[in-house]
C-alpha cells in the first residue's frame, strides 16, 4: 500500500517540495561514508533470478542472442516519489500552507543483467538501447492527459544519491510542472515572441562561434560547458538543429549522442578518478504546438563537493571553477 505522496508549497518562501514518505523505506547498498558496501547478487532485486523482488515489469528488452533472457528491464518503482493515484485534493493545513495531491509513474530502467557495471564502461551499443528504452517511456507517458511533465536521470554513486549498485536509471512523469521547468519554458515562448526564433538554439550558436566552453562534438550534437554552471565541470549535451520532442530523435541520432555522452562520463573518470555524477533530461508535456518551442538537452554534472549553507539558504549555486577552466580540462582528457 503506497502513502500518500503531497506537493507542499510553503507561504514564506515559495517553494515547492514533495512529502514522499515511501522514499524511508528503499534498501541500501551503501553504509558508510568510506564507500563500503553490503550489496550481494543474491540479495540484488535488480539482478537476474530476482526478478520477484520487483514489481511486474512494464517493458523488457531482450537480449539479441537469447530472446529469453532480459537485457533491460522497466519496473514500477517499488518506494516511489509519487503515487500512480491521486490519493489527497487540495488543502490548506493549520499553517495555511498549500498542499496539492501529486501522481504520476515512477519507473526505474534497470540498464544492465550485470550487477556492478559502470556507466563508463557500457558500450555505446548498449547506452543506445538505454535511450531508447527512454522513448518508448516518454512516448507512453505523453498518451496521458493527465501527465504535464517528465524528468529521465540517473544517480550513480552513493555521493549522487544511488541507493543500489546496480547499473539503473529512473523516469518520473508528474501530474505538475516543476517550477524551474515552467520557469523556463516561459523563457522560451517569451524569446520566441520577441525573436521569433528558438532561444537555445541562439545559444549554440552564439557558443560555437566563441568556443571557449565548447568541450567536443559528435555528429548532431554538441557538450559544453553552459556559462553559468552551477557546479564544478557540469556539462550539457544538446543537439545543434532545432529539436523539441526527445524521443522523436532517430536512431543513427541517438548513436551519436551515446558515444558523446559516454565520452563525458569516460572524461570525468580520467580527470576527477571516477566521481559519482548525475545526469537528467526534463520535459514539460505540452499537448499542442508550443512544444515546438522546446529544446531538449542532457545535463550531467559530477560530485566534487557538498552543498553549503549559503547555497542550502540562498538557492545560489557556488561553482568553484569557472566553465571556461572546466571545459578547457575535460577538452584535453582522453576519452578512449
Amino acid at each position: 500500500m503506497f502513502e500518500a505522496s503531497e506537493l507542499r508549497k510553503d507561504i514564506i518562501t515559495g517553494e515547492t517540495v514533495i512529502i514522499a514518505a515511501n522514499r524511508r523505506f528503499r534498501p541500501q547498498d551503501f553504509k558508510d561514508a568510506s564507500g563500503n558496501t553490503k550489496s550481494l547478487h543474491s540479495s540484488c532485486p535488480f539482478c537476474p533470478g530476482n526478478e520477484k523482488l520487483t514489481p511486474p515489469e512494464i517493458l523488457t528488452v531482450p537480449q539479441e542472442n537469447d530472446s529469453a533472457a532480459w537485457d533491460i528491464r522497466v519496473v514500477p518503482n517499488k518506494f516511489p516519489m509519487i503515487n500512480p493515484t491521486l490519493f489527497n485534493e487540495n488543502h490548506r493545513d493549520h499553517a495555511n500552507a498549500n498542499i496539492q495531491g501529486c501522481c504520476g509513474e515512477h519507473e526505474v530502467v534497470i540498464e544492465s543483467p550485470i550487477h556492478n557495471e559502470s556507466f563508463a564502461n557500457l558500450s555505446v551499443r548498449r547506452i543506445t538501447k538505454i535511450f531508447q528504452t527512454f522513448q518508448s517511456r516518454i512516448a507512453a507517458f505523453r498518451k496521458n492527459p493527465a501527465l504535464k511533465s517528465f524528468v529521465i536521470f540517473k544517480n550513480e554513486g552513493a555521493d549522487a544519491g544511488a541507493s543500489l549498485i546496480h547499473p539503473h536509471s529512473q523516469v518520473l512523469a508528474t501530474n505538475f510542472i516543476p517550477q524551474r521547468v515552467k520557469r523556463e519554458f516561459s523563457l522560451f515562448r517569451k524569446h520566441f515572441s520577441q525573436n521569433r526564433n528558438c532561444l537555445v538554439c541562439g545559444m549554440i550558436k552564439n557558443e560555437l562561434k566563441n568556443d571557449a566552453r565548447i568541450i567536443s562534438r559528435q555528429d548532431d550534437f554538441v557538450a559544453l560547458a553552459p556559462f553559468a554552471a552551477r557546479k564544478p565541470y557540469e556539462t550539457w549535451i544538446l543537439p545543434t538543429s532545432h529539436q523539441p520532442i526527445f524521443e522523436k530523435v532517430g536512431l543513427a541520432q541517438l548513436r551519436a549522442f551515446s558515444l558523446l555522452l559516454k565520452s563525458i562520463v569516460v572524461k570525468f573518470r580520467e580527470l576527477l578518478n571516477t566521481p559519482a555524477f548525475n545526469f537528467a533530461i526534463s520535459s514539460p508535456i505540452i499537448q499542442s504546438k508550443l512544444m515546438n518551442l522546446h529544446h531538449w538537452r542532457l545535463e550531467i554534472a559530477p560530485v566534487t563537493s557538498k552543498q553549503g549553507g549559503f547555497e542550502w539558504n540562498s538557492g545560489i549555486f557556488v561553482n568553484s571553477v569557472p566553465p571556461e577552466i572546466a571545459a578547457k580540462r575535460l577538452k584535453l582528457t582522453l576519452s578512449e
